[in-house]
């Protein structure tokens, strides 16, 4: 049924050529089909812009350790789910596999001066279960302030780690 339409031909060539320049109201204007197609692109080439930004930015180095080893992530400092989150960079953090997923359940976390934060509280309720093995190793490697981009406008807005702090439940301290 490809170009059947002619609003779903000229969406799906609008988004060959740019997928971010396609809006919501254009969308609208397309079959269902299309509309779930064209909204994964734009999601997936979203995502990548931001990740290539992001791991750029810090030369592909954890933020919080400096490992490299192709094993690093672009995190988003607010949540996606939050209203307020958005792909700038400076909403963004390069972090290894592990200490994303630790910041995304707020094990570690950043402080408005950039300073790289720990949830003692998390980290004794692990251990009261006996699940904190190697809390120490992996506290051991943290770097006390985050590795920083060179480019002011990339490092992280600390109004945004003050949303992703709340968003995680961390309280207000730096």
């Amino acid at each position: 049924g490809f170009g059947e339409s002619k609003a779903d031909f000229e969406i799906l060539d609008a988004v060959s050529k740019d997928p971010l320049a396609v809006n919501d109201e254009d969308l609208v204007k397309v079959s269902q089909p299309r509309q779930v197609t064209i909204s994964s692109i734009r999601r997936h080439s979203r995502d990548n812009g931001f990740r290539n930004r992001v791991l750029t930015a810090y030369l592909y180095r954890c933020a919080m350790c400096g490992l490299q080893l192709e094993l690093v992530e672009a995190a988003h400092i607010i949540p996606v789910t939050y209203d307020a989150s958005t792909d700038e960079t400076s909403n963004g953090v390069a972090l290894c596999s592990l200490h994303h997923t630790a910041f995304d359940r707020a094990l570690v976390g950043l402080g408005d001066d950039y300073s790289v934060r720990v949830n003692d509280s998390e980290v004794k309720r692990l251990k009261s279960i006996h699940r904190g093995g190697g809390a120490d190793n992996f506290i051991k490697v943290l770097r006390p302030l985050i590795l920083l981009p060179p480019t002011v406008s990339d490092r992280p807005n600390t109004n945004y780690i003050r949303i992703g702090n709340e968003a995680r439940g961390w309280p207000s301290a730096s």
